[in-house]
């Protein structure tokens, strides 16, 4: 099913948004295409695609930057998930390796389009507290509201069509700005 497809069918069906904490790194190599799953060793119950994913930016950046639907949500053994992933992955195999260590099943979230924030949002003005979520934290119907209206920057269509069967991720050139 291409990406296109998803996000037709899902982006604005979902009230869902969870906001997941993630290294500065990560989210430069998502907006520049590299990476184009996020990775985690647990997920909220329920989760499916058309969820949104609000990413807040770790030290030093400490602010809510962007947000995504979900076009695809994998599970399974890591060695699985990598094989499945990893052209797309934005990681090394060691740092994957690492972060899996011990863990029989791994996570993915494949990422349909990405709304950059033209400015940054505090957590203490979206969710009144300022401690960032250790694993993912769902936000209020009110806070993913706020998250959604919030300006942007730019949006970020990565081209690529994600196989339903095995959910292999296949790129289609750059991501394409919106």
């Amino acid at each position: 099913m291409h990406t296109d497809d998803y996000l037709r069918d899902c982006s604005m069906n979902s009230k869902h948004m969870i906001l997941l904490s993630i290294h500065e790194e990560y989210y430069k190599r998502i907006v520049c295409g590299k990476k184009l799953f996020e990775f985690r060793k647990r997920l909220p119950s329920g989760m499916k695609v058309g969820d949104r994913v609000a990413l807040y930016c770790t030290r030093p950046v400490c602010k809510v930057v962007a947000w995504f639907t979900v076009i695809g949500v994998l599970q399974g053994a890591p060695s699985a998930l990598w094989s499945k992933t990893h052209e797309t992955s934005g990681i090394s195999r060691e740092k994957f390796r690492r972060y899996f260590k011990g863990r029989s099943i791994a996570y993915a979230l494949a990422i349909g389009a990405l709304h950059v924030l033209k400015y940054g949002m505090e957590l203490i003005d979206l969710r009144g507290a300022d401690s960032p979520p250790q694993a993912f934290i769902r936000l209020t119907e009110t806070q993913s509201l706020k998250v959604r209206s919030a300006p942007v920057k730019r949006c970020i269509k990565f081209n690529r069509v994600l196989d339903s069967r095995n959910g292999t991720s296949e790129l289609r050139g750059s991501g394409q700005r919106v």
